[in-house]
This record gives structure tokens, C-alpha cells and sequence, in this order.
């Protein structure tokens, strides 16, 4: 393994989307990871009554359509959200169908799993991936800037967008994306500026982590908790802000110890 450690603009040449991708092929003997999606889904049936079933946006959702497959269960619209272009590619290339795209059909058939156990209610899988490319369709699928950059960000500093997410999550990024608490603290508060009035925002992290593995390339990590996440929550005015957490054993390929969920309501 290389100990350079990498970020940001790395991120352009040296990120692994298919080794990255390659941990869903196996994701039933990684217990963290499955306790994590049962916990996502969780944070969703709990607060159903209180979500705009409009539009949502994921924001650096890398090249997977673990979170975006919840979302569509919610919502009508859902705009996806990414830095690295061949994870953007990834993504198109399942809405398309095209030849060789990743088959996502055992995370979807967990996720539907976890639905039913939480709720009773029975999902076809046909259907929800139907909506999921329909709802993809409708929102679409953008790059995204920088974070540290402050501004050019097609998403984030578009004026058209202020005000119009019933929904917006973040999973397992801005962590490693933000250099800085500061920056971490800025790019909340613009997402915030996104939500509608009585909007959802939802942010998963890694936990007391500073670097994680993708292949042999060391990627950084800002190190995190639930209650440094919960406080810039509050400082965002964010209300009936919940957490909860999944521990798991640090290792070589992570330092961290757990991953946790923050959330909170836009005041209306």
C-alpha cells in the first residue's frame, strides 16, 4: 500500500471506481456495512411522515446508488451529485442499461429486505428500480466542484436551486472531501441554503476516521463524531436533530471505528 496520502483533486486520477464498486459485489460479509443500510433505511421509515415527496438531491454520492435507491422510495425527483467523472459514469451508465454496467440487484433486494422488516410493506424490485431511473431521469446527473473552491459549484451556487429540496443526503463524503472543520462547516451551511422550509437533511459519515483505502491509494479523511456533526447542526439552526452510530473494528484499510448518521429539519 502507498502512505502518500491523498484528496481533492487526487480524487481526478487516482480514485478506484471499480475497485471501489467491487466491496457491494461482497457486501453481505462486511457487517458494518450492512448495519449501516439497515440504520439509513431506519432514519427514512421513522421520519416518512414528516418528508416532501418532491425533490431530492444527493450530494458526492461517488459511483454508487445505495442511498439514491432509498430516496426513490420518497421522492419524485432526484438530482445525483458527483466530483469524479467516472463515478458520474458509472451511475449513467446503469440508468441507461448499458453492457457491463454494475448489477446493484442484491444491495437493491437487501435494501427492500430492511423496508419490509421495518414496515410490513413488500417492494417489488422491478418497480423500485423503476423509479429510481425515472426519479434520476427527472433530476439528473451532474459534476459537481471542488468544495474547498467556496463557489463554482454547479449545484451549490446555482440561485435556481435555494429553497427547492424537500430532501438532501450526503453519504460518506463530505468527511473526505472538506480539508477543514471550516470548510466541512461551510459546505453544511450551503446545503442547507438548498432545503426548502421543513427540509430534510441527512449526513452519514465515517467516524473518528483520517484515512480510508481504495485499492493500495490512501485517501484522507476528516476526523468526525456524532456530536461534532450534531453541533454543526445546531449551529446551522437545523431542529429535532437525531444521530445514531455502527461501530466496527479499525484496520489497515481504515482507520475509523464506526459510522454514524446526523440529521435534522430546516425550521420552517
Amino acid at each position: 500500500m502507498h502512505n502518500e496520502t491523498l484528496h481533492t483533486r487526487d480524487y481526478l486520477t487516482e480514485f478506484g471506481t471499480n475497485d471501489y464498486l467491487s466491496a457491494y459485489t461482497r457486501f453481505k460479509t462486511i457487517p458494518w456495512f450492512m448495519e449501516h443500510i439497515k440504520g439509513l433505511v431506519r432514519v427514512f421509515v421513522n421520519n416518512s411522515s414528516h418528508l416532501g415527496n418532491e425533490r431530492a438531491l444527493e450530494f458526492g454520492g461517488g459511483p454508487t446508488l445505495v442511498s439514491s435507491f432509498v430516496l426513490a422510495q420518497y421522492v419524485q425527483s432526484i438530482t445525483f451529485s458527483e466530483y469524479v467523472p467516472n463515478n458520474l459514469k458509472a451511475v449513467n451508465d446503469w440508468i441507461n442499461q448499458v453492457d457491463g454496467a454494475f448489477d446493484w440487484t442484491n444491495v437493491f433486494n437487501f435494501i427492500i429486505e430492511q423496508y419490509h422488516q421495518q414496515t410490513g410493506i413488500t417492494l417489488s424490485l422491478s418497480e423500485c428500480e423503476q423509479r429510481l431511473r425515472t426519479g434520476l431521469q427527472r433530476g439528473g446527473v451532474l459534476r459537481i466542484a471542488d468544495v474547498n473552491e467556496q463557489s463554482g459549484c454547479s449545484v451549490l451556487d446555482n440561485p435556481d436551486n435555494y429553497n427547492q429540496f424537500d430532501i438532501i443526503l450526503s453519504s460518506f463524503c463530505l468527511e473526505d472531501a472538506c480539508l477543514t472543520k471550516e470548510t466541512y462547516e461551510k459546505t453544511v451551511e450551503r446545503l442547507c441554503m438548498l432545503l426548502k422550509p421543513g427540509g430534510f437533511l441527512v449526513l452519514a459519515h465515517g467516524r473518528n476516521q483520517t484515512f480510508y483505502y481504495v485499492n493500495d491509494k490512501r485517501f484522507f479523511a476528516q476526523y468526525m463524531n456524532e456530536q461534532s456533526a450534531r453541533e454543526t447542526l445546531e449551529r446551522m439552526n437545523l431542529i429535532n436533530i437525531q444521530t445514531s452510530a455502527v461501530d466496527r473494528t479499525p484496520n489497515e484499510y481504515s482507520d475509523s471505528d464506526g459510522y454514524f448518521i446526523a440529521c435534522g429539519y430546516k425550521k420552517k
